[in-house]
């Protein structure tokens, strides 16, 4: 298998003339904003090594081993930062275009039906079917103090039908989008960073260059894909290093903070510039 790193890269060659999908006109319908989810994993690993353990899908979307569920309960000050800004950049990003306003997170995770829509009753609950979509890869989701984790690989999964029947995917989001009307909202925002570190070179270092990338859809009240982006689509480069402890990313080290808030900015830029193009 080629290193993951130069399969992204092929990756965002193939889809640099797609990477954000846009739905016209009716993403034109688009005025409100909610964000229900913003999620990343917690451990941050050597590129190659995540595509030594798997899949190129399974390093992009490396998730919880319990599905949503296993969420980390306590954030250190360094995740917590760092996955905190990942949903103010997206809210930011998302409210420069065409007039669109997002919500305050608070609105949305205080809402009565979105947290029974994260804590479902019976045995095929949202639960169960986002734990079907998503591959278990001994990863652990951060999310920001409050919001609950959706994969993105749960509500985009890539699944096809068959013979006019609904896919995991598709009822998933028909049930974010019914979010919609309870929210007083025109669409529904999902996200995911995946975070890596590159040595950039043979011998290993304490230091290493942060990779990022990011994932992004809209949903409207109908479950519709008004805009979404291909699976590691673009990949970008933090400014400075992150420091290494034990092949992870010490995350209570400021600069690599730091680092991973560059990476997180320079992603939503390469956003921006790619979805300005198709709204």
């Amino acid at each position: 298998m080629k290193h993951f790193a130069a399969l992204c890269s092929l990756a965002f060659l193939l889809c640099s003339c797609a990477g954000v999908h846009v739905q016209k006109p009716e993403v034109e319908n688009v005025k409100k904003i909610a964000i229900l989810s913003v999620s990343a994993n917690e451990d941050i690993k050597k590129l190659e090594e995540e595509e030594d353990e798997g899949s190129l899908k399974d390093a992009l979307v490396g998730v919880a081993t319990s599905a949503a569920q296993d969420n980390v309960k306590e954030l250190g000050k360094g995740r917590e930062r760092l996955i905190t800004h990942g949903a103010d950049a997206l809210a930011q990003t998302l409210s420069s275009f065409n007039g669109w306003t997002v919500i305050p997170f608070e609105a949305v995770t205080g809402n009565a039906d979105v947290q029974k829509f994260f804590n479902p009753t019976g045995a095929e609950s949202t639960l169960n079917k986002i734990a079907r979509l998503v591959p278990v890869s001994g990863w652990r989701y951060m999310a920001p103090p409050g919001m609950h984790v959706l994969p993105y690989e749960a509500v985009v999964s890539g699944e096809t039908a068959l013979f006019g029947a609904k896919t995991d995917d598709q009822e998933i989001r028909e049930e974010v989008g019914k979010l919609c009307e309870s929210l007083g909202v025109d669409a529904i925002a999902v996200a995911e960073y995946y975070f890596f570190y590159d040595e950039g070179g043979l011998l290993p270092t304490a230091r290493a260059t942060p990779v990022a990338m990011v994932d992004v859809v809209l949903i409207d009240k109908k479950g519709n894909k008004l805009l979404y982006t291909d699976h590691g689509w673009a990949q970008v480069k933090g400014k400075g290093n992150v420091m290494l402890v034990d092949k992870y990313v010490d995350l209570q080290s400021d600069p690599s903070v730091d680092a991973y808030v560059n990476a997180i900015d320079k992603a939503m830029d390469e956003f921006k510039k790619v979805a300005k193009k198709k709204l």
